[in-house]
């Protein structure tokens, strides 16, 4: 079942297509099939025929029932595709363990570059993850996948530069900004003196009873300096 505004042309589609209809139609032949036009419409709008299509098409899939008995793997509509539970695991079953060619990669790749999505297309997309939670399954998964992911050189670079763009372009007022962000960040953030063991509540409280620059402190703690003020410094981490 199915809706087209050239007949001819939408069954020579089917026959050559690659979904269930396509390889029957190859498997069985096309003498076994017969191709009937159960509906004529006509309208000066193509919005609206398009409109009138679907809704003809999504009631003929519910009515026949080819959605679950039959060869339409969504329940019908442009806009409306919903595919069945056999087809989503034949896919996922087609392609699980898949390996890319280099050639793929290259031409999908080109085919993307330069490519922008839209401010209200990342709208909707923040809006559909909003409240979502991964379970401790689905996090154990990504933290392995991620683990055994390595960045090469290339594109360490590649992300270097990026960053180093996105930051030269940025507004003195949006450099501040970021500034005061991270620092107000950090002043949240318990700090240690290893040799002492004693725990500060911010790197401003740090500061104000060791006289070490705070800033030195914070580099301390992410390993740039090894050393501030002849101290070695970490963040505060609860043992659980």
């Amino acid at each position: 079942m199915g809706q087209t505004i050239s007949p001819n042309k939408r069954w020579n589609q089917h026959f050559r297509s690659k979904n269930h209809l396509g390889y029957a139609l190859r498997k069985y032949g096309v003498d076994n099939f017969s191709f009937e036009i159960l509906h004529t419409i006509e309208y000066d709008n193509y919005d609206n025929l398009r409109l009138s299509l679907d809704k003809l098409e999504q009631y003929y899939i519910a009515t026949l029932g080819t959605f679950h008995d039959g060869y339409n793997e969504t329940s019908g509509g442009s806009a409306n595709h919903t595919l069945s539970k056999e087809a989503r695991l034949k896919i996922i079953a087609k392609n699980t363990g898949k390996k890319r060619t280099d050639e793929f990669k290259k031409k999908t790749s080109i085919l993307h570059k330069g490519k922008t999505v839209s401010k209200e297309t990342r709208g909707k997309i923040r809006a559909s993850h909003m409240g979502k939670k991964h379970t401790p399954e689905t996090r154990e998964r990504m933290s392995v996948a991620h683990k055994k992911h390595e960045c090469s050189e290339e594109t360490k670079n590649k992300i270097r530069a990026n960053a180093n763009d996105r930051y030269a372009n940025m507004s003195i007022e949006e450099k501040q900004k970021k500034a005061e962000k991270i620092s107000d960040k950090a002043k949240k953030k318990k700090v240690q003196c290893i040799e002492t063991g004693v725990t500060y509540n911010s790197l401003a409280e740090a500061q104000s009873i060791t006289s070490i620059d705070r800033r030195s402190i914070a580099r301390a703690c992410t390993n740039k300096i090894k050393t501030a003020g002849g101290f070695t410094w970490s963040w505060y981490r609860v043992n659980t």
